[in-house]
């Protein structure tokens, strides 16, 4: 793994989780299968805005690359996969912002 940052919400228990490594297609197919995400054609997405980056975060890349997602607002979190196939470049962000108690 090239870079991992984690950041949380001091005020609560939000957190948001950012990696960025190099692999082949293989490796990002069973990334896709085990945590069931799904293409996503979007590139207008609420998950690509309003979050602090650290330097190696290349959000400009993003819209760029192919993109697979789990998650929605109304779920409470997110978890996107972003990979070119060309550079074998990918970055992944997994983030819960609204945790439900039972």
């Amino acid at each position: 793994m090239k870079h991992l940052y984690t950041y949380g919400d001091f005020m609560g228990i939000d957190y948001t989780v950012l990696m960025t490594f190099t692999c082949d297609k293989p490796l990002i197919n069973t990334i896709v299968e085990k945590e069931g995400l799904q293409l996503n054609e979007s590139k207008e997405d609420v998950g690509l805005s309003g979050m602090y980056t650290p330097d190696w975060w290349k959000p400009e890349l993003l819209p760029k690359m192919v993109c697979y997602k789990k998650g929605s607002s109304e779920a409470g979190y997110f978890k996107y996969l972003w990979y070119n196939p060309v550079t074998r470049q990918a970055f992944m962000r997994c983030s819960v912002y609204k945790i439900y108690y039972t």
